[in-house]
């Protein structure tokens, strides 16, 4: 049996949106979060379908809320998940940070050992690399594996908002 941890690290819950401004309104008229950093025509990164994303991010305490809008290309991952009201949120995957190298390199066969499909596996040149992986038969959701250099870690999100 494998030692890898699939739902260890948990920094962040992630949502989808067909209108990425409504949905930031959305948030800060029920829940009073008005300050995001946004990024806008985001390209898939390598390994990743080759997409085009807006992104908002904030910090609820050491929780990070991601906001994915799909922007266009082989963007179904997250579209799929949209719902028919273009403001509107819909929960797709949960973030991990795995500083560990060796930790996050084992996730794949750690994965297959519980039927869990990988994704997609992204680099981030010069930064580290994203594993997304299926759980939604167990879950009903994806799950999203981090790795980053650890100079990187601290200050890749640095200017995102925090509440």
């Amino acid at each position: 049996m494998n030692t890898v941890p699939l739902l260890r690290g948990f920094y962040q819950t992630a949502y989808v949106t067909a209108d990425l401004d409504a949905a930031m309104r959305m948030l800060a008229a029920t829940h009073g979060i008005e300050r995001f950093r946004v990024k806008r025509d985001v390209p898939g990164l390598p390994g990743m379908p080759e997409m085009v994303m807006h992104q908002a991010h904030v910090y609820i305490g050491p929780i990070q809320i991601e906001l994915i809008q799909p922007a266009g290309g082989d963007d179904g991952l997250y579209r799929d998940f949209c719902a028919p009201d273009p403001g509107a949120i819909r929960y797709h995957h949960v973030g991990m940070w795995i500083d560990n190298e060796a930790e996050y390199e084992a996730l794949p066969s750690a994965l297959a050992q519980h039927d869990i499909p990988v994704v997609f596996s992204a680099s981030i040149p010069n930064v580290g690399g994203a594993l997304y992986a299926d759980a939604r038969p167990a879950l009903g959701h994806y799950l999203e594996y981090v790795h980053f250099r650890p100079d990187v870690k601290d200050t890749y999100y640095a200017d995102v908002p925090r509440y």
